[in-house]
């Protein structure tokens, strides 16, 4: 198993893996407390396997691949505290570096989520952490391995 799938603890809070989905569209509070929307929007990829996830005030950043990586490496560090990083982290195998790497203790997946909202059990099942489809709910996962033995059996 990969860093990325190991659990991860806050304080009594023990999360099923370092993946959590990023605070996206905070746009749509009104006086900036969540609704209903945020709710239904957010809670939609924890069904794709994420740990955890939540809305944030926007912020303005510059931009680039795993671009505030290095805010959650000087967190950590200086303040002694868990960190997340954010911010255009679209493949499994940087994902899993920021966290082995110790630049962040999460790794928060936002607008990718929205292209793949089965974001975490792709990483799992690319970096050979989750083959048996765990980190779904049971009657989920026993059907999609019943669905692989029955592709693998007619050479799919």
């Amino acid at each position: 198993m990969t860093k990325l799938f190991d659990s991860f603890q806050i304080r009594g809070l023990t999360l099923k893996n370092h993946v959590c989905v990023s605070p996206m569209s905070q746009y749509r509070a009104k006086d900036g407390v969540t609704n209903d929307w945020h709710f239904a929007h957010l809670s939609r990829f924890a069904l794709g396997g994420c740990g955890i996830g939540g809305p944030h005030p926007p912020a303005s950043f510059p931009i680039g691949p795993a671009f505030q990586t290095d805010f959650a490496k000087e967190i950590r560090q200086n303040a002694d505290i868990a960190s997340m990083a954010v911010g255009f982290i679209w493949e499994a195998r940087v994902a899993n570096t920021v966290i082995e790497s110790g630049q962040a203790d999460l790794i928060a997946i936002g607008k990718e989520l929205l292209n793949n909202p089965y974001w975490t059990l792709q990483a799992a099942k690319e970096l050979a952490a989750d083959e048996s489809y765990s980190l779904l709910d049971p009657a989920i996962g026993w059907w999609l391995n019943k669905r692989e033995r029955v592709m693998r059996k007619l050479g799919l």
